[in-house]
């Protein structure tokens, strides 16, 4: 799925998330791969409209998990999304492989 956020001089936000098949729950889950707002945007109503938009899609295509990823310290949306419902259950490692 994609939603984005738009007026009248364009797009200023996105959100992209696909659902998959949970391998240990025979259950299907969401999983966002992308979420963006440009910066003057951040922080206002888009962020949550945006992120309301991809859980009702995920509810409505029946999945029993939501997941969403967060750069710390880039960003760091843990209170909107606690506010939200979302409970912080792991923290990734990144590296590169070049």
């Amino acid at each position: 799925m994609v939603a984005v956020a738009e007026d009248n001089e364009g797009i200023y936000g996105i959100i992209i998330g696909i659902l998959g098949e949970h391998p240990f729950l025979n259950e299907v889950y969401a999983t966002e791969l992308a979420w963006y707002l440009e910066e003057g945007r951040r922080g206002g109503t888009a962020a949550i409209k945006l992120l309301k938009t991809f859980v009702d899609w995920s509810k409505y295509k029946g999945a029993t998990q939501i997941v969403m990823g967060d750069i710390v310290p880039l960003l760091d949306n843990k209170d909107l999304y606690e506010r939200l419902g979302f409970t912080l259950v792991e923290r990734s490692y990144y590296m590169e492989s070049k």
